[in-house]
């Protein structure tokens, strides 16, 4: 039966290939930026980062999220050093600590 049709599973290409691109952000592939200051940081040219690693214990003042905010606040959320979240991040903005943002595969249209 390993030859029949019924036995065949079509390929899913749009799993493996978010797959690909998730493993291409956590490894740096499109770029990131270590944030360690109070300033306001926005990404270059218009990108947004996807990824966002604590390298230590790390409050935000601010964080403008894309088209999918949290359910709730991150703004005086103590994050612990090692932890990273997934998102979409316009403009970050700290109270105190330090990250790494990783920037999104880069669109087409942007």
């Amino acid at each position: 039966m390993p030859n029949s049709p019924q036995a065949q599973l079509p390929e899913a290409r749009p799993l493996g290939q978010a797959m690909r691109e998730s493993a291409e952000v956590a490894l740096g592939k499109y770029g990131c930026r270590i944030i360690a200051d109070t300033n306001e940081q926005f990404g270059t040219n218009g990108r947004i980062w996807v990824a966002i690693t604590f390298i230590t214990a790390t409050v935000f003042t601010k964080c403008d999220f894309g088209s999918n905010p949290p359910e709730g606040q991150i703004a005086g959320v103590t994050f612990p050093a090692g932890l990273t979240i997934y998102g979409e991040f316009k403009s970050i903005k700290l109270a105190s600590g330090s990250l790494i943002a990783y920037y999104g595969k880069p669109s087409s249209h942007a």
